[in-house]
């Protein structure tokens, strides 16, 4: 039952632009935020209990955001989920950076636990580009969430923001696998 809850409320996490869009005239903005305040605070306890992970405090700020904006009957609250998520990966990612290993080091461990030094310097620079996607990403979350119409905002946090993720993670795989074959060659000569 849990597993289920946790894929649950991970769709629901996950297509919160897309539900703000298909919502926002069917229902009160405010019962809006409310309702994906609660979905993301039981998101991040279970986020929390499954992986342990610093993700869960950044669900509850986005949470908090939310019940903010149904408190203070503040519409464009509801557009700022995404620049949170974004914020709070940058920050991790980021601080990883700063106290090493990395989280991409960290991910890389769990696959491979002896990770060869070139592995190593590899996941830092993995790590800078995923912050520079983030930072990006979110920029780009600001500017839809202030300037374009909910349409528009969906479409972007909904749909594009998740092909541009998935095309840059199938390109880092490329770039590995490329990586890894060239220090495996010259290790062989």
């Amino acid at each position: 039952m849990k597993f289920i809850l946790n894929i649950a409320l991970l769709i629901v996490t996950a297509l919160y632009p897309i539900l703000v869009f298909l919502l926002i005239d069917q229902i009160d903005f405010k019962w809006l935020a409310v309702a994906m305040a609660f979905a993301i605070v039981l998101r991040a306890v279970v986020f929390k209990t499954n992986a342990g992970n610093v993700m869960s405090y950044v669900f509850c700020i986005a949470a908090v955001c939310l019940t903010l904006t149904a408190v203070f009957e503040f519409e464009p609250g509801l557009y700022f989920y995404p620049v949170i998520i974004n914020l709070g990966l940058l920050l991790i990612f980021a601080l990883s950076l700063w106290k090493k290993p990395t989280i991409i080091e960290r991910f890389a461990r769990l696959r491979e636990p002896e990770l060869p030094d070139f592995a190593v310097a590899y996941t830092e620079k993995v790590t800078k580009v995923w912050c520079l996607f983030f930072l990006i990403n979110m920029s780009i979350s600001i500017y839809t969430a202030v300037f374009a119409d909910v349409a528009t905002w969906s479409l972007y946090n909904g749909l594009i923001a998740y092909l541009l993720m998935g095309t840059l993670m199938l390109g880092e795989w490329l770039v590995r696998s490329r990586v890894r074959k060239k220090h495996e060659h010259s290790n062989a000569n």
